[in-house]
């Protein structure tokens, strides 16, 4: 991953990173998607994960960039 980040382990194993989305050398986005500076991935989450829940019910802050998996 390029830039800074942090990570947080959640309940039942999710796994939230929150990235600075460019490259520290050349500073190119990491993600594809370059208008955002910095993103919350979440991984290894259930469809009731509070988390989850809580970042799609906050339109004012949040907006799902992407989904993907099972």
């Amino acid at each position: 991953m390029g830039g800074d980040y942090y990570a947080f382990r959640g309940p039942v194993d999710e796994d939230l990173a929150l990235v600075e989305n460019r490259d520290p050398y050349d500073g190119e986005p990491v993600f594809g998607f370059p208008s955002w500076g910095v993103l919350l991935r979440i991984q290894r989450t259930t469809k009731d994960s509070k988390a989850l829940y809580g970042l799609e019910n906050d339109p004012q802050h949040f907006q799902k960039l992407k989904t993907s998996g099972a």
